[in-house]
């Protein structure tokens, strides 16, 4: 099985089949992942680039860009993945505020936060705080991004 990052070999019956580490590959006008699966990194790769730094990015766009195509179970599966793109992003010391739409308060939109917006401030301390009482945060890395996110403001 493919590792989300790096280089994998994959040895069958004798041969070696190395797999490189997914890219992003424009496509007409639009971009999409070299190997039509999500990858953390190269998401925020492309979340990261100048056109998408400064615009709400629609989850049906980051389906058909991360997984191929902009379907229902691709954004299902999308939503899925966004804790894990947060916490990317917030190793490389930048925050993502999301936006939560619908009766169900499903994602429907992403963007790299402005910390200097109040809003975009109090998207990111509302996902921070959704993914520790979810657990899917240590109580230490959350009092560690906290700390980040509050010296990023000052």
């Amino acid at each position: 099985m493919a590792e989300a990052s790096g280089e994998v070999a994959v040895t069958t019956v004798g041969k070696t089949t190395e797999r490189t580490k997914p890219s992003l590959v424009q496509v007409g006008d639009r971009w999409v992942l070299s190997t039509g699966r999500w990858n953390d990194s190269v998401m925020a790769d492309f979340l990261l680039k100048d056109e998408n730094k400064i615009r709400w990015v629609k989850i049906g766009e980051l389906a058909g860009t991360g997984c191929g195509a902009n379907t229902i179970p691709n954004k299902k599966r999308v939503r899925g993945r966004l804790s894990t793109l947060f916490m990317e992003l917030c190793e490389r010391q930048v925050f993502l505020a999301i936006k939560y739409k619908g009766d169900n308060h499903a994602a429907s939109e992403v963007k790299i936060a402005n910390l200097s917006s109040e809003e975009d401030r109090q998207l990111v301390s509302d996902k921070l705080k959704r993914m520790k009482k979810r657990k899917e945060m240590s109580q230490e890395k959350y009092e560690k991004t906290v700390a980040l996110l509050h010296t990023k403001v000052c």
